[in-house]
């Protein structure tokens, strides 16, 4: 008994130990940025064709610790990549809202077509802390689509 007892404590502190590691594994800003930097040459470089299925790989060099770059449509926000939610890949996000009704992807939207690049705010649920967060996500036009890379602040 004794030793079932050491064994479940022994686990439940592995348990409380990865959890921590894992949630100090947040991407900061600057790596948003240079991971969507370096999804958006690949594009441009290999063409979508090529470079989608290496952006969807969950477990490719695409994510990087909580960070991961998606792609949707300029014209009606058409998920075309997003390695965490393939299920999404084909449907509209134009009218997806944050937690105080914001549309940000309207917005990331809007700023792909009318100004190339820049940053977006919203408020997302953090899955590891299970709360509502501040986030933020760089996007960049590439061709017909917006690339998109968030990170929570």
């Amino acid at each position: 008994m004794k030793k079932m007892k050491v064994c479940i404590v022994a686990v439940l502190a592995l348990c409380l130990v990865a959890s921590f590691a894992y949630a100090q594994e947040r991407g900061t800003k600057a790596e948003a940025k240079a991971l969507l930097q370096k999804a958006v040459a690949l594009i441009k470089a290999e063409g979508p064709d090529k470079a989608y299925p290496q952006l969807q790989d969950p477990k490719g060099k695409f994510v990087v610790k909580d960070l991961y770059v998606y792609v949707a449509t300029l014209d009606q926000a058409l998920v075309k990549v997003h390695p965490f939610m393939p299920a999404m890949i084909g449907k509209s996000w134009l009218s997806l809202k944050d937690a105080d009704g914001k549309e940000f992807v309207k917005e990331l939207i809007e700023g792909g077509k009318n100004k190339g690049n820049g940053i977006v705010d919203y408020k997302w649920t953090n899955p590891t802390t299970k709360k509502v967060d501040n986030k933020s996500a760089f996007y960049e036009r590439v061709g017909d689509s917006v690339a998109v890379c968030g990170f929570y602040k």
